[in-house]
């Protein structure tokens, strides 16, 4: 029996992309002007579920759980860089302590295979490493605003 070549999602070409959402909204907007996260060098995709027990008294020892809500966060590092358009423009505005920190991201995540997962985010935890002589750093988190969607690659026979 033939065997399929397992096909392996090389992430050299994962891109990040974001765009200021107007206060109060969680949908893709018509016109988003989404920037590229050009210095970002690494992301940490996770999803939680959160369940409940259905258990009835007296089922024995099986136990049976109900998933009632999920959540989706992305912890993203990278190298600083000044001409960066999504650093500068929303990364600090809205993961800093300024006026536009109150709105929210829409954040498209195209991985190598050209998948995407994309939804509203809130920046989170951003922090920038200033080490004396060195590169400077950040990495903050992008915490999931209601339903992240998948969009699988396309197939290449």
């Amino acid at each position: 029996m033939p065997s399929t070549p397992m096909s392996v999602i090389q992430n050299a070409n994962v891109k990040l992309e974001l765009a200021i959402l107007p206060a109060g909204s969680f949908v893709k907007p018509a016109q988003a002007q989404f920037k590229t996260l050009t210095a970002a060098n690494d992301a940490s995709i996770k999803f939680d579920n959160q369940d409940v027990s259905v258990d009835a008294y007296g089922v024995g020892f099986a136990t049976q759980s109900a998933k009632v809500s999920g959540s989706f966060s992305a912890d993203v590092s990278g190298i600083v860089q000044s001409n960066d358009p999504a650093y500068k423009d929303v990364l600090i505005p809205l993961g800093g302590n300024t006026s536009d920190a109150i709105k929210n991201a829409y954040m498209v995540l195209t991985l190598g295979d050209n998948s995407k997962f994309e939804g509203p985010v809130m920046i989170s935890n951003l922090s920038i490493n200033l080490k004396m002589r060195e590169i400077a750093r950040y990495q903050c988190s992008l915490k999931g605003l209601g339903e992240i969607t998948f969009t699988a690659a396309p197939v290449t026979p």
